[in-house]
């Protein structure tokens, strides 16, 4: 069924005949379980029947990423990415070898750094 944006804020998404709204930023991922979407979000978890094609050309292209041919991800929601995996709180999600360059190209990824323990401060003066 259809889907319509009322702004880039939310979604409406025709479910089991009521339409339900979907704020955008509430959306973890969508999986692809054929001939039906499920849409994770922080509250629930909807299903609705469309093609996850559809769905993306939908979404804001900005706040979302494909990782394979089954999952579309919220890029606000990933806690990190490591060997091939997108790690978004209690998921994970892999992402499929072909889609890896698109996949990093849409990360904001700002330098490689390394993760150090704080160092003492000695305030014996």
């Amino acid at each position: 069924m259809k889907s319509t944006l009322l702004n880039e804020e939310h979604v409406f998404f025709n479910v089991e005949n009521r339409i339900v709204r979907v704020s955008i930023a509430d959306i973890i991922f969508i999986e692809c379980n054929h001939p039906r979407l499920l849409i994770i979000t922080t509250d629930d978890v909807w299903t609705v029947r469309m093609s996850l094609d559809h769905l993306q050309r939908e979404l804001p292209a900005e706040r979302f990423v494909r990782v394979n041919r089954s999952f579309l991800v919220a890029i606000a929601h990933i806690s990190y990415y490591h060997n091939g995996v997108v790690h978004m709180g209690d998921f994970e999600i892999p992402v499929q070898y072909g889609w890896v360059g698109l996949f990093k190209s849409k990360l904001n990824i700002i330098n490689s750094i390394q993760r150090v323990a704080p160092k003492k401060i000695n305030n014996d003066s």
